[in-house]
């Protein structure tokens, strides 16, 4: 793979975010304003669950269909019974277990919300295959447009409900909405030729890669949930509302950036593991990008926390400030996570990367429950103290897998830390000044951070900062082109 490709991906999966991350974010405002914070948190409540029932039902069929380079149509359409039968299967488990979590948190409104939300699993099922093969094919613009149509409907159905008083049934309808709208669109395009052929050889040997998936994705979803499950059963709905948004604003930059390099990573790193320089060339792009955008936003994000929550959530919503400056130190370390930690399934090892994770685990779990003692702040801490070290762990596990030194790595990544400590520092003193209204005191300190971080990296990295110049033209003349190339088509046609 070239660096074309590596941009090309970054390019549509970036875009496709900050679209994203940006029409969810200002549905959450709206909402913010509707709604109460235990609204969200029941919803949170409930998340969790779906979560681990969609791993479940995937089976790590989606990694075995990105992964795989003999993969054939049975395999496609095995996949998709089984997504099918499994989903069905699953959502009537959480209908008849809806009583028992609703009495283990004394909530009896979960029941029926659990019974409808988990209709979305079933949903899903309808385009699993769709999604995997436009992974596997990198078609990314393709993935971002539906994504983005879907996100904008559901979005708006959600805020009339709320508006009409539907309450947290807004919040259900969201998440219901986007599913159904994301299954038609992709059906419409013809991304995959229905079929409902099963093959148990097939199925033998996607799952005996995919079940070790399944399994770290399970366990994953857990712990990335865990949080939620012990604030909803220790602490009121309310701190778990406060957490569910502030978690929510995080993972505007974090969960989306994890996103844009898992979906661009994996197919990239996999299709370039035969050849060692295309493999370093790719894990270098991939990691420069990532520090030189990444880590700035993260702490950008850290020093204006206050103001940002006021202006998208209001002033309601303060009691989050400090949950979401402490969640969102963790998105100084998640792009090295997820790029180091996808070395083993590049590479093709499952049984290894099950193994490391199972162990991990062990050791994240024991800190989590030995936080939960000393209150909200410093349990909700635990988890980027947990995150720190993960990527501690995983740049070892890339220099195994894909043989590149725990300096190169440092030596990429290190100075930008040093440059967002510097600049969110000054950026935080001058943020003190009294007197200025929230929205101005955030734009002030957006120009001032920019200002500062991007002259230390004129200054000092000269290289890298026209690099980053050249990329960010690259993709603009290659959007302006396909632009021109659609419009020449169109009046061809007319």
């Amino acid at each position: 793979m070239s660096n074309k490709a590596t941009i090309n991906g970054l390019f549509w999966n970036g875009a496709e975010s900050a679209i994203l991350q940006t029409v969810q974010l200002l549905v959450s405002m709206v909402l913010a304003r509707l709604l109460t914070a235990s609204d969200f948190g029941l919803i949170a409540l409930i998340s969790v669950f779906i979560s681990i029932a969609n791993a479940l039902v995937q089976g790590g069929f989606q990694s075995a269909i990105i992964v795989f380079h003999d993969l054939n149509d049975i395999d496609c359409s095995t996949a998709f019974v089984y997504n099918l039968v499994a989903s069905v299967f699953i959502y009537f488990i959480l209908f008849f277990s809806a009583p028992y979590i609703a009495n283990f948190y004394n909530e009896t409104h979960l029941i029926s919300l659990i019974r409808v939300l988990s209709l979305v699993n079933i949903i899903q099922a309808g385009y699993f295959v769709q999604d995997a093969m436009l992974q596997r094919q990198m078609r990314f613009k393709l993935l971002a447009q539906r994504n983005i149509i879907a996100s904008i409907i559901s979005g708006a159905i959600a805020i009339l409900m709320a508006y009409f008083g539907a309450g947290v049934w807004s919040l259900v309808s969201l998440t219901i909405s986007r599913a159904v709208v994301i299954n038609i669109y992709l059906w419409f395009k013809s991304v995959w030729k229905f079929s409902l052929k099963f093959s148990f050889n097939s199925f033998k040997k996607s799952f005996s890669f995919g079940s070790r998936m399944m399994a770290t994705i399970v366990t994953g979803v857990i712990f990335n949930n865990l949080n939620s499950l012990l604030i909803g059963k220790f602490y009121t709905k309310a701190d778990l509302g406060y957490y569910y948004q502030a978690k929510k604003l995080r993972d505007v930059p974090v969960e989306s950036a994890s996103g844009v390099l898992t979906k661009t990573s994996k197919p990239l790193l996999a299709g370039s593991k035969t050849e060692i320089t295309a493999l370093h060339n790719n894990y270098f792009n991939i990691i420069k990008i990532s520090s030189i955008t990444i880590i700035p936003l993260v702490t950008l994000l850290f020093v204006t926390g206050r103001e940002l929550i006021t202006v998208v959530f209001s002033s309601r919503w303060l009691n989050a400030v400090p949950i979401f400056r402490i969640i969102i130190l963790s998105g100084l370390f998640t792009p090295f996570i997820v790029v180091n930690g996808l070395s083993p399934i590049v590479m093709g090892d499952s049984k290894y990367y099950l193994k490391l994770d199972t162990i991990m685990k062990i050791v994240f779990l024991a800190i989590t429950f030995a936080a939960l003692q000393f209150g909200l702040l410093v349990f909700i801490a635990s988890q980027t103290i947990t995150a720190f070290l993960q990527m501690i762990v995983n740049a070892f596990v890339a220099r195994k897998f894909y043989k590149v030194g725990i300096k190169k790595q440092i030596n990429i990544y290190l100075p930008h830390y040093i440059y967002c400590v510097i600049a969110g520092f000054l950026t935080w003193c001058l943020g003190y000044i009294p007197g200025i209204a929230p929205i101005i005191k955030l734009i002030l300190s957006i120009v001032i951070f920019v200002s500062l971080y991007g002259s230390m990296v004129y200054i000092f990295e000269r290289k890298t900062f026209n690099d980053v110049i050249k990329l960010i033209h690259s993709s603009v003349n290659k959007l302006k082109l396909k632009t021109n190339q659609q419009v020449a088509e169109k009046a061809v046609t007319v």
